[in-house]
């Protein structure tokens, strides 16, 4: 898929930051004036990508992967830099917190320039940190966050908490954790650190209603499996499911789990309904 197909656009949020989406509008968006029969749906689904920490949608073999899924399927995409992150961010990395993350994308699910419609059923998927962002954003937005499709999810941060106070290397409040998908590591700010208290998931009951699914890879060293088994016994909705690639790590991004995550989004939307 040409690169320019991912070029950035700029979008002013409630939240009064900055953020740079892509949006791809389905196909019936743009022929229902050269077709009049061919109605437009009045509750289009849109399936959101939300990418994790230090990951952007210019970078990510998933944006390409989901826009060529979305076309086939005739649905809306959408996805989006967080804060702080991309080629241009509006806000510096250092100064980011979680729950800016979160007021930002409960923005954009709410913002019709991003997903098309004030009707859009919105399925979000969400990778590593984007499964935290997902599950707050569902619960803040029943009517709105219609499924969440989990890759690699990662909830309230244990690692880098743990990592961050333990290490003695952490110079200027800033630790730069190693990353197998980075050889200058990632900088992980004190101030990130203590925001994640104010919008922490509680562990024994955390209410989400609609349906969920978490798919985990076995070989995942970020985000140990056992971490989706626990999330599913945790959220409410009693419609969860985990699915386990044996040999999957953190990204699942080879052709077969990209696969193994496209079959589940389908059945999802299936689930839902256009």
């Amino acid at each position: 898929m040409d690169g320019s197909l991912l070029s950035n656009q700029s979008l002013m949020l409630a939240t009064g930051r900055t953020v740079s989406i892509l949006r791809r509008p389905a196909l019936r968006t743009a022929i229902i004036h050269a077709n009049p029969e061919h109605m437009l749906n009045p509750n289009p689904i849109c399936l959101v990508l939300v990418n994790g920490f230090k990951s952007t949608f210019t970078e990510s073999r998933k944006t390409r992967f989901f826009i060529t899924f979305c076309e086939r399927a005739n649905i809306d995409f959408a996805t989006f830099d967080h804060a702080g992150h991309g080629p241009n961010p509006s806000v510096s990395f250092g100064e980011c917190t979680l729950p800016m993350w979160k007021d930002d994308l409960n923005a954009l699910i709410n913002d019709p320039n991003f997903v098309g419609s004030e009707n859009s059923k919105v399925v979000l998927v969400a990778c590593s940190m984007g499964l935290h962002l997902s599950l707050l954003c569902a619960q803040s937005n029943p009517r709105k966050i219609c499924g969440i499709v989990g890759v690699g999810g990662a909830c309230n941060f244990h690692s880098f908490v743990s990592g961050f106070y333990a290490n003695s290397q952490v110079s200027d409040n800033v630790w730069m954790r190693e990353s197998r998908y980075d050889p200058a590591g990632y900088p992980i700010y004190r101030k990130f650190i203590k925001s994640i208290s104010e919008c922490a998931i509680n562990e024994t009951t955390f209410c989400v209603d609609c349906p969920v699914v978490l798919v985990h890879g076995m070989q995942d060293e970020e985000v140990p499996f056992n971490d989706a088994i626990k999330v599913a016994q945790f959220i409410t909705t009693k419609d969860v499911q985990v699915l386990l690639l044996k040999n999957g790590d953190h990204r699942l991004s080879s052709e077969q789990e990209l696969a193994a995550i496209e079959s589940e989004v389908q059945a999802m939307i299936s689930k839902i309904g256009v």
